[in-house]
């Protein structure tokens, strides 16, 4: 007959170790390493919310002074770093909350499971990938950490 057939995706020993690690650490105490990045992110986008909006709810040119996401900026001007900054800014406290809140249970638990520099990369690269994914859609000025709470939810 055939010899027999593995199951999943990724039969092979060698794939499977260059994969990224989410889950390697699960039941061997990961979960209760300190999840330091995912704190120093949301610490660090809520002192800038309150640095941004010291004056009231900031509008279009406090965004865009801080580093929002313009289209125009990036393309033409070549401020390409607005990509990653954009991800740190919120227009209101009602965005900043239901991101945070969000990314403080994704984010935590994806920081748990996977090795720092793996949960580094995810983070760069889907902030990048959805703040370059707006500018392609629109270039109008867009801000949040949505995509670093989608890339999470994803992992």
């Amino acid at each position: 007959m055939y010899p027999p057939r593995t199951t999943g995706l990724f039969a092979h020993p060698r794939v499977r170790e260059a994969l990224l690690s989410i889950g390697r650490l699960a039941g061997k105490g990961g979960e209760r390493r300190i999840p330091g990045l995912t704190i120093a992110l949301i610490a660090a986008q809520a002192i800038l919310y309150t640095m941004v909006a010291s004056g009231g709810p900031p509008g279009v040119d406090v965004l865009l002074h801080w580093g929002a996401k313009s289209g125009p900026l990036v393309t033409d001007a070549g401020q390409g770093w607005r990509l990653l900054t954009a991800n740190l800014l919120h227009r209101d406290a009602l965005h900043l909350g239901l991101n945070l809140l969000v990314f403080a249970g994704v984010g935590t638990a994806v920081e748990r499971a996977c090795r720092w520099w793996d949960y580094v990369a995810l983070l760069a690269v889907s902030g990048l990938a959805t703040m370059t994914g707006s500018l392609w859609w629109s270039p109008v000025v867009s801000v949040g950490a949505s995509g670093w709470v989608f890339g999470c939810v994803g992992a």
